[in-house]
């Protein structure tokens, strides 16, 4: 059989059947429909904190429909077809200011869940946020050494407590030294996430952290 006939199969596929949304499945000549895109609920710039120069977070929409059905099939069935769905909402926003960073992390998954899953959506949600700064993207920075239950298992209280000294900094962490770094995860709700990550990283000697997400399931400020 000759090899290369999948990759033609699949070629004259794409040409005979239309795009279609992602979240609707109607043709589309885009990855999200400018129906499915119009039910997006942007956030107006949320940054927060009592320090400017040293705490701030913005997240680019509200984790409702259809962001939120999106998240989840790239989270748990890894379904990375809706990449390009999630790219066309955060292109609705510009990221200058957070490109701005000398460095980008995502949130760690713990070695487990990362094996389980097949995936962090948080590093993905970093190069789709950023494509031109994929050399600023650290993985090798922070770890997550303890598993923990999953944070939407719990409650506001029990999800700080759940990661207390659940992160930890790598011999490559020396690099952070001084440096404003941005955190990258896909969804805030309580922050608690966040603020341990960065709490570690400004222990290690980072000059500032900011945070990215995707999306924010409530109004609470970290």
């Amino acid at each position: 059989m000759n090899r290369q006939f999948p990759l033609l199969a699949a070629n004259l596929l794409a040409l005979l059947l239309p795009e279609r949304c992602r979240v609707c499945r109607r043709p589309s000549a885009v990855a999200l429909c400018p129906a499915c895109h119009g039910m997006v609920t942007y956030c107006d710039d949320d940054s927060v904190g009592d320090d400017a120069d040293t705490r701030s977070c913005r997240s680019l929409c509200l984790y409702d429909e259809p962001v939120a059905g999106l998240i989840h099939r790239l989270k748990y069935a890894a379904d990375r077809t809706v990449l390009p769905a999630l790219a066309r909402i955060a292109a609705g926003r510009d990221l200058a200011d957070c490109a701005a960073a000398d460095m980008i992390i995502p949130v760690p998954l713990h070695i487990s869940r990362l094996r389980r899953r097949g995936l962090n959506q948080s590093l993905l949600l970093a190069r789709l946020f950023f494509p031109e700064r994929r050399h600023r993207i650290h993985c090798d920075i922070l770890i997550r050494h303890r598993p923990t239950p999953p944070q939407t298992e719990l409650s506001g209280n029990a999800r700080r407590h759940n990661l207390e000294n659940a992160f930890s900094l790598t011999p490559a962490a020396r690099e952070i030294f001084g440096q404003h770094l941005l955190l990258v995860d896909d969804v805030r709700t309580t922050g608690s996430t966040l603020a341990e990550c960065r709490r570690v990283l400004l222990a290690g000697g980072a000059a500032r952290v900011s945070c990215l997400t995707l999306a924010r399931a409530d109004s609470q400020l970290l």
